[in-house]
């Protein structure tokens, strides 16, 4: 009994020994790889620690922060990498950077306040100064010019002086007597009228 428990004991010693005679050490995960992210939980950890010291913080509050800011910076990169392919660049640069987080809905929302070093600006011309095909109809404005402002003073007309007109000898005609000539109003509109002692006269 006694050689069994010294011999099971030896080859338990030995299991636990390395080839020189020290023991293994156990590799250490850290953990940003235990939880799967990229991005340091330690450091986030810290971050959260500084300015929240009245707080406590639980241990999978930096792992997930980790995991968010890892799957936004994702995004960003993924839509400036196909706005750089669009541009036929190599290589991502601010603008498209901004280019694309313009472009996105949700994150133009959530990065409205952000402003990207060497982003630029947004690409936006006035509808009215694009140059317009030619053939093509002009567009006439619906709205109707202003109507022209008129004096409001009255106008007064001034009188009409009558002209006689002087004929030749050639152009006389001959006088009638006992018949006076037709009485006529220089009005527009109205039709010669004549005295009623003119016209038993001239019925006679």
């Amino acid at each position: 009994m006694v050689c069994f428990c010294h011999f099971s004991w030896s080859v338990g010693v030995q299991s636990k020994m390395s080839a020189r005679g020290g023991k293994k050490k156990a590799t250490k995960l850290s953990r940003s790889s235990r939880a799967g992210v990229i991005f340091p939980v330690g450091r986030m950890m810290r971050y959260l620690r500084t300015g929240t010291h009245k707080y406590r913080i639980g241990m999978g509050a930096p792992v997930y922060m980790a995991a968010v800011i890892e799957y936004l910076a994702a995004e960003i990169l993924e839509l400036a990498g196909n706005a750089a392919r669009d541009n036929k660049k190599g290589r991502i640069t601010p603008r498209h950077i901004k280019l694309a987080v313009a472009n996105d809905e949700e994150l133009n929302q959530l990065l409205r306040g952000v402003t990207i070093s060497n982003g630029g600006v947004l690409p936006r011309i006035h509808p009215e100064l694009l140059s317009k095909k030619r053939g093509g109809r002009v567009k006439v404005d619906s709205q109707a010019p202003a109507p022209e402002k008129r004096d409001e003073r009255p106008k007064t007309k001034k009188p009409v002086k009558s002209v006689k007109k002087v004929k030749g000898k050639r152009g006389r005609k001959p006088k009638v007597s006992g018949v006076r000539p037709v009485d006529r109003v220089c009005r527009p509109g109205n039709k010669y009228q004549r005295v009623g002692e003119d016209r038993q006269e001239l019925d006679m």
